[in-house]
């Protein structure tokens, strides 16, 4: 129960230098305010190493009324499953799919385009998204750092 209220309260205060102002392949404004970055999810010895993890996440404050929507802690589950597939795909405000890969802007930048998902979850919620636990997705462990490969944690 810890976890999660200080998740939250950690994603509901976030820092201005964690603001996300635009995302690449959506040309427009943002449907709500979006933030990003790193939380400290504690320490881990293995093997007679010491690890420093970090959790990578994104929030996205509900298009409705913030302050008073609830809050969706969301993970696709991991080692190996990054919750941006689930913040892209499935619940998220912005989408992407196989035409994404098909649009002229994509064809001249080489970055696929978001589309607007009209189910976002985010019409009525704030949205937590965690990769977890580190090394899932952009989350990693220090002292390796963010390798971007599934062993900045030892062995799993």
């Amino acid at each position: 129960v810890a976890l999660p209220a200080l998740l939250a309260a950690s994603a509901l205060a976030a820092p201005e230098g964690h603001a996300v102002p635009k995302l690449p392949g959506w040309d427009q404004d943002l449907f709500s305010r979006v933030f990003a970055g790193y939380i400290s999810a504690g320490n881990d010895t293995q093997d007679g190493v010491e690890y420093v993890m970090y959790e990578h996440y994104m929030f996205i404050e509900s298009e409705g009324n913030p302050q008073e929507d609830p809050l969706v802690i969301w993970t696709n589950g991991g080692p190996g499953a990054s919750s941006f597939f689930g913040l892209f795909v499935e619940l998220g405000p912005y989408m992407l799919s196989d035409a994404s890969l098909q649009t002229e802007a994509y064809n001249s930048t080489g970055v696929p385009t978001l589309f607007r998902n009209d189910y976002a979850w985010t019409k009525a919620a704030n949205i937590l998204i965690l990769n977890s636990p580190p090394p899932v997705g952009f989350s990693y462990c220090d002292p390796a750092g963010p390798a971007a490969r599934g062993t900045s944690c030892g062995s799993w």
